[in-house]
């Protein structure tokens, strides 16, 4: 039996890729499909790179590298059928429903209509997606959505994290060199108000902080509130004017977030503040719950980082 795919292109931040990645892999295991993964396609609007790049796959099933099933991909056995000869050259626009439905008046009959859902459509206006209920007969069903959730914490447990990573991970712990307190500050698309929750912790802890945040202003006010000498920070792209970096992919900017994520993980005590009042109506980011999701699972930790130096053990497991 030739083999059928799902082909998951997830939009959004990490945590969103993630939660996709794993949603199109327990359908994969549902309805017997190798799930391909790509992020480098150019309708998606972040991270632009193969994640092979940064993580290797641990099930056969699922394959990170697009390019190296493309052809077989390519077929004009999709759905959705709207995408049958263009499942490479296609572009998706966002669009978000104001409500699930609406409901009027015929004839003195009181009728209701339902909305079209949010989500990524493609140039015919179809949903780039499908019913994760159901099989279908095509040898290939596409999703190319954004969502979030805790479920990244799955999608992670079906990886290890590649060499790029685990350099990278361990130059920076070694550069702090200890246990110290992690700290997440999100403030450009979301806002936060952040300097009370800094103040409420200046000369509390006698560690090194660690600071990941997606703005220049934060990490500043991080360095005045806790002390410049105290404070942590490997990323090189922090935005000045509020734009979030996520839409600005780099390879070095993804490994920044993957390696920012993991060092919050590992962090003696992780610290968040809330989000300001937001469109999501969500608490905290999607990148800061999949942080503190890892910071206490530590066996999935332990499951991503399979190549540990003895600081990162340290940190794994007697922070």
């Amino acid at each position: 039996m030739e083999s059928r795919y799902v082909l998951c292109r997830p939009q959004g931040g990490l945590n969103d890729m993630l939660c996709q990645i794993e949603k199109c892999c327990e359908y994969g295991q549902r309805y017997n499909r190798k799930v391909v993964v790509d992020t480098n396609h150019n309708a998606l609007t972040s991270f632009q790179d193969r994640l092979s790049n940064y993580f290797i796959s641990r099930n056969e099933n699922l394959i990170l590298d697009f390019e190296s099933v493309s052809r077989e991909i390519d077929t004009n056995d999709v759905y959705p059928e709207s995408l049958s000869g263009h499942i490479n050259d296609y572009t998706s626009k966002f669009r978000r429903r104001k409500r699930k439905s609406v409901i009027f008046w015929y004839y003195n009959r009181r009728q209701e209509k339902r909305c079209p859902r949010s989500g990524y459509y493609d140039d015919t206006n179809t949903l780039i997606s499908f019913d994760f209920n159901r099989d279908y007969k095509h040898a290939v069903v596409v999703h190319d959505q954004c969502g979030g959730g805790d479920d990244s914490i799955y999608a992670l447990l079906r990886l290890n994290l590649h060499d790029a990573i685990n350099i990278q991970l361990a130059q920076r712990i070694e550069k702090i060199g200890q246990p110290y307190i992690a700290i997440h500050i999100r403030n450009t698309d979301y806002t936060t108000d952040y300097l009370d929750g800094l103040k409420s912790i200046q000369n509390v802890h006698h560690l090194p902080y660690f600071i990941a945040t997606d703005s220049a202003d934060a990490l500043e006010d991080c360095r005045q509130i806790l002390g410049t000498d105290n404070i942590y920070n490997f990323t090189k792209v922090l935005s000045k004017d509020g734009s979030p970096i996520h839409q600005n992919p780099t390879h070095e900017n993804n490994i920044d977030a993957i390696t920012d994520l993991l060092m919050l993980a590992l962090g003696k005590q992780f610290i968040r503040f809330r989000l300001n009042q937001n469109c999501n109506r969500t608490d905290y980011s999607g990148f800061s719950r999949l942080a503190f999701n890892l910071h206490e699972r530590r066996q999935v930790l332990e499951h991503l980082i399979q190549h540990r130096t003895p600081l990162i053990s340290k940190l794994l497991w007697h922070a």
